[in-house]
């Protein structure tokens, strides 16, 4: 027997499946039948992504598992394009932080224990143009060229001059929030970025969880740390063939602030393509889960995050892999 022919396991234990997959459906107001299908497939828990409208949200039947949810959830106003905890404008940290309090409150109502979060931008006009460069000259096949090598350069320096304000901004942002996760019962994990545009670095990661450390919020001390990092494996994957991020680099920042990893998006990438099942790429993703369970200090959220064009097998062969 073929392992496509293999029967598709009782349950895949605590792997969640993230609703990224419900764009599939032609209703996006009503998950019922991405559930279905889930648990059709062995999934017994679920991850809400940050597309989703209100009325979405109150299609979810009871009995169905949120082990964590993607802010902004819901999605839509008053947030705005743009609006993050990094932001240069108060206006927008602080309609970036209004909207985490109602992501905070889905994931209470529904018994979620974790968030996980994009925390924003560098704001900075260079260093979205040298990324763009980069990822361009990655896809025309001119990585390791001479500019190729420049411009990489150039973008890790720009990085440098410009995230420590944007950290210093998001601490303010976040430790603000602290006393609502921790009255909520739930973790906050920032999450690892496909861009290299998006912040934090691994750097800024360590930075920004000293950061609120040193405020005395209670966030990310002892046992009961509420905020930690999220790690993305298709989007470090991406960094990781451009050029701007490497694995290594993320295990030792987080490791050097207590191994606070939250939780963890699986899934597999080929060059920039990212969102690709488990086996249908070129990461080591046992090798990437050995690390960061050995690591770790709080209890983890693992989500198998794919893309919705992918059926149902592709799913299962992944999520076999991922489960071992």
């Amino acid at each position: 027997m073929t392992d496509e022919d293999a029967p598709v396991p009782l349950t895949f234990g605590a792997l969640a499946l993230s609703s990224m997959w419900a764009q599939r459906f032609p209703n996006p107001d009503d998950l019922r039948p991405f559930f279905d299908a889930g648990r059709a497939m062995g999934f017994e828990r679920f991850e809400l992504s940050h597309t989703h409208a209100p009325a979405a949200l109150a299609s979810i039947p009871p009995d169905v598992v949120i082990a964590s949810v993607h802010h902004p959830c819901p999605a839509g106003p008053p947030l705005r394009p743009g609006d993050d905890a990094t932001s240069p404008d108060p206006a927008a940290r602080a309609r970036w932080a209004d909207a985490l309090l109602r992501t905070i409150d889905t994931a209470q109502r529904l018994c979620a224990t974790a968030i996980c979060a994009h925390l924003g931008s560098a704001h900075d006009e260079r260093v979205r143009k040298l990324w763009f460069e980069l990822h361009s000259r990655y896809q025309a096949g001119q990585k390791g060229s001479p500019r190729y090598v420049e411009a990489l350069g150039e973008l890790r320096d720009r990085l440098a001059v410009v995230e420590p304000a944007a950290v210093e901004r998001a601490v303010d942002v976040l430790a603000s929030v602290v006393g609502d996760l921790r009255g909520a019962g739930v973790a906050l994990g920032i999450e690892t970025g496909y861009h290299a545009w998006e912040l934090p670095t691994a750097g800024g990661m360590r930075l920004l969880l000293e950061g609120l450390e040193a405020a005395e919020t209670g966030a990310v001390v002892g046992e009961a740390a509420v905020v930690g990092a999220w790690l993305d494996t298709g989007h470090v994957g991406v960094q990781v063939h451009v050029g701007t991020a490497m694995f290594d680099e993320w295990f030792e920042a987080v490791a050097r602030v207590g191994g606070r990893w939250v939780g963890g998006h699986r899934h597999d990438v080929v060059g920039v393509r990212d969102h690709l099942p488990p086996g249908g790429g070129q990461l080591d993703l046992t090798s990437i889960a050995r690390r960061l369970t050995a690591g770790r200090s709080l209890a983890m959220v693992s989500t198998l995050e794919v893309d919705w064009y992918l059926s149902a097998d592709e799913i299962v062969r992944g999520a076999r892999i991922v489960t071992g």
